[in-house]
């Protein structure tokens, strides 16, 4: 009886020793917070890009994505949600490109754990 006592838990213990790594990583802003990060600040780098085509030039901010001028459709779905990072916060936005060399507009947000989700590093 002992034997099968000890052979279930030993999976328990595992269980519970894993359990404070899973939460740290999900603290730190992981798993799918993080992937929908990765994939809006290209899909707003994308839209910037988009209304350049129409305007002329990129979007002074990422207001004029949801709201763009003269009534006309936004570039992006959600109202002010849809620049929003998972996390509640406003994405960062420059225009001007620095951190891509200037070709298309850098697009960022912190994870609450300071790691930084930008179009223009590798994940």
């Amino acid at each position: 009886m002992w034997r099968m006592l000890g052979f279930a838990l030993v999976p328990a213990v595992l269980i519970l020793a894993a359990y404070p790594v899973v939460i740290r990583l999900n603290a730190l802003g992981g798993g799918e917070k993080v992937d929908r990060a990765k994939a809006d600040v290209q899909t707003i780098a994308k839209a910037a890009m988009a209304y350049q085509i129409k305007h002329g030039q990129l979007p002074g901010s990422l207001l004029l994505l949801i709201q763009p001028p003269g009534g006309a459709l936004p570039y992006l779905d959600g109202g002010v949600d849809g620049i929003k990072d998972p996390w509640g916060q406003l994405y960062g936005y420059n225009p001007a490109g620095t951190n891509n060399g200037g070709r298309r507009p850098d697009v960022w947000t912190v994870t609450p754990g300071s790691r930084l989700i930008a179009n223009w590093r590798p994940w």
